[in-house]
Order: structure tokens, then C-alpha cells, then sequence
């Protein structure tokens, strides 16, 4: 019965936080700062390559040293926050848009950090779990994942906004683990 109510309370605060980057990214989508529609290949949330002078809005993500991944990697997955500036958001995006990588499969092994940190995709995803214990990843409460140990299995999350940015979360973490930089 604990094990259940500690299932349950992490579900809700990991649904919780897919919210709360969902309206984020809701946010970030828009026009140019001239008042025009993006042109590019992606609908472009944008957000700074790095922390914000008010702080991540991520307040328990680790450092770049502390997840193994370049500083460039992790200006992607530090999401500006909600009243972040125009600039500090289009930052972030052309850092998000410098390491999305095209890859035949999201490897989420230890569900600290997915490799690749961005991965650019269409529509399914093939995930990669090494580990010897199932781990999920969490998009929001309609998109969530489990990929059993020691497996590869395809899933197709559903992309309400179309192209553009999806950060998701992988089991109790309290920080995104990666994002999906979704194209045409």
C-alpha cells in the first residue's frame, strides 16, 4: 500500500511538472520580433542558451559536469523561465536548434539524461533501455512511456501543437531528461 501512495504522489508531481513546461513552451511559440511568422522548417519556441538572471525555471536541474553532458547540451534542456525576455528565449532555441540530433533511436539508460539530449523527429520515436529496470518517460498525462528493461520499443507520442518543442521527463527525476525537437 506505501509503495502504491509513493507511485501515485511521484505520477502527480511529474505530471506537475510536464504542465508546467508544457505552458512554457505554450509561451515560447509565436512570431519574429519584427511581428513575422517563423519561417524555418520548426514552429520556434525560443529561450536562452543559458540559466536566466532570475534563475532556471528547473530549480533541481543538475549541472552540465553533474549530468555528462556540454554546456551547449544543457543550455537546450534549461528552459528559460515563464517571464523570460524575447532574447533569452531565442537563444535558447538556437542552442536547442545546434544540438538536436537526427538518431535512429533515444537511448533513456539511467533516466538522468536521454542521449541525444534533443532528437529531432517526425512522428515515432525508438527508445533504447539498457538498464536492468523499466523506466517511463513522461511527456504529460496523455503521453507517458514505459519501455521495459533491457528493451527497444517504438513509441508515437502525440504532438498537440505540431512542430516545435516537447521537453519530457524519464520516472521520479525532477528534471527533464531531454526534448523532442519536432519537424516536418
Amino acid at each position: 500500500m506505501g509503495n502504491k501512495i509513493l507511485i501515485i504522489t511521484i505520477s502527480i508531481l511529474l505530471l506537475l511538472a510536464i504542465v508546467l513546461g508544457y505552458a512554457i513552451y505554450r509561451q515560447r511559440l509565436g512570431t519574429t520580433s519584427s511581428g513575422e511568422s517563423q519561417s524555418a522548417e520548426v514552429k520556434a519556441p525560443v529561450g536562452p542558451d543559458s540559466r536566466p538572471q532570475g534563475g532556471s525555471s528547473q530549480p533541481n536541474l543538475p549541472t552540465a559536469e553533474e549530468l555528462g553532458i556540454t554546456p551547449e547540451e544543457f543550455a537546450a534542456i534549461d528552459v528559460p523561465a515563464p517571464d523570460a525576455s524575447v532574447e533569452e528565449k531565442q537563444k535558447h532555441f538556437e542552442a536547442v536548434q545546434r544540438v538536436a540530433r537526427d538518431a535512429s533511436y533515444l537511448d533513456i539508460t539511467k533516466c538522468e539524461i536521454a542521449d541525444p539530449v534533443v532528437l529531432k523527429v517526425r512522428d515515432g520515436v525508438e527508445v533504447r533501455n539498457q538498464d536492468d529496470v523499466a523506466h517511463t518517460i513522461v511527456m504529460d498525462a496523455n503521453n507517458q512511456f514505459t519501455i521495459p528493461a533491457g528493451a527497444t520499443k517504438q513509441i508515437k507520442p502525440d504532438f498537440p501543437q505540431g512542430p516545435g518543442l516537447y521537453g519530457y521527463g524519464c520516472d521520479q527525476v525532477p528534471h527533464a531528461v531531454g526534448m523532442f525537437l519536432v519537424i516536418q
